[in-house]
């Protein structure tokens, strides 16, 4: 089995106190999610804004993300210390920038979300008839980057598919309104904002990609092999209260969404009760989660996971799980159970 013990605890920012009994000073971290922040980034704002953070000394900003690609180049640049993305996407960049070290050191979600959705009653009925389409999708959406592998997996020639730059806010509108077949993304965004704008949920299709039998690891916490070698204590107990705050999410649905309402005030706690149910199901309990615990990485999937992507985008260099995935970082596998859920 692949080691994933041991934590760290985070610099913090510094605070005045008498000398004779001043606390340690506080560091700062920054952290950014992949995308805008909904429930399914709650583990996130609860480790902020419910203590975990601070008890590990830590003062944490947690900012929204533009996809996973974008969060993946601003850690890579060191703009960014420590970030959650989509893995397959982290080790497509690994593979092409080995020089950067780019490590991944938890697991929040261990069932892949990535999804191709179209009209039940459109053209594409299986995943082959993506050919000759239109897809739409912002670059750096996981569901775009990785959507090559989904071709190869189905069959499909990817060649013959037509994407549509669009943004994040604009994607799900187009598939309504019928300028383009189909979108990529996660489902735990598609469902909800399709249903939203007027197309319910016996009208979307949807194909998984794990569907296809990619058995990819979903979102990730992504940091550099540097920042890790320079900031061992900070990282690990960054990585202890993101998990904690993972655990509080699937324990208390609606702590989680009252957090991110606290974040974000135009939260429609109906909608992030739906969504929380989606990622439930769709991401968080799947049976590697309820066997082992959070962030249990069998190195043979991880291993997988690697050569579909070396696979799919012509990639030759040798890579293995060690060169992408770092769990020395987590706590003792007793502190990542996952509680019941509701």
């Amino acid at each position: 089995m692949m080691q994933r013990r041991s934590l760290l605890t985070l610099p913090v920012a510094a605070l005045a106190a008498p000398a004779a009994w001043a606390q340690p000073a506080r560091q700062n971290l920054r952290f950014a999610v992949d995308w805008v922040i909904q429930v399914n980034h709650s583990w996130a704002v609860l480790a902020a804004r419910r203590g975990y953070f601070q008890q590990e000394g830590i003062n944490a900003t947690v900012e929204r993300g533009f996809g996973s690609g974008q969060t993946i180049q601003q850690v890579a640049a060191g703009a960014l210390p420590l970030g959650f993305a989509d893995i397959p996407t982290a080790i497509q960049f690994a593979m092409r920038n080995p020089q950067v070290g780019l490590r991944v050191v938890g697991v929040i979600f261990d069932g892949s979300p990535l999804v191709l959705t179209v009209d039940a009653n459109g053209p594409i009925r299986s995943a082959r008839d993506v050919e000759g389409r239109r897809i739409a999708a912002p670059e750096a959406d996981a569901g775009r980057q990785m959507f090559p592998a989904f071709a190869r997996a189905a069959g499909a020639d990817l060649s013959r598919v037509e994407w549509v730059n669009v943004t994040g806010q604009l994607r799900e509108a187009m598939l309504v309104r019928g300028e383009v077949h189909g979108i990529t993304g996660f489902i735990t965004s598609t469902i909800m904002g399709l249903e939203s704008i007027g197309m319910p949920a016996a009208r979307q299709r949807h194909f998984r990609y794990r569907e296809a039998g990619l058995p990819f690891f979903s979102g990730g916490l992504i940091t550099t092999q540097r920042f890790a070698a320079e900031n061992p204590a900070l990282l690990r107990g960054a990585v202890r209260a993101l998990m904690r705050g993972t655990q509080h999410m699937a324990r208390d649905p609606n702590d989680a969404i009252a957090a991110v309402r606290e974040q974000e005030p135009l939260t429609d706690p109906a909608v992030e009760r739906r969504r929380w149910e989606v990622v439930r199901d769709e991401m968080l309990v799947t049976e590697n989660v309820r066997a082992n615990g959070l962030s249990f990485v069998d190195p043979a999937r991880m291993q997988r996971n690697i050569d579909i992507v070396r696979d799919t985008f012509g990639l030759t260099q040798p890579f293995t799980p060690a060169d992408i995935w770092d769990g020395s970082f987590l706590p003792p596998a007793a502190e990542l159970a996952l509680p019941p859920t509701t």
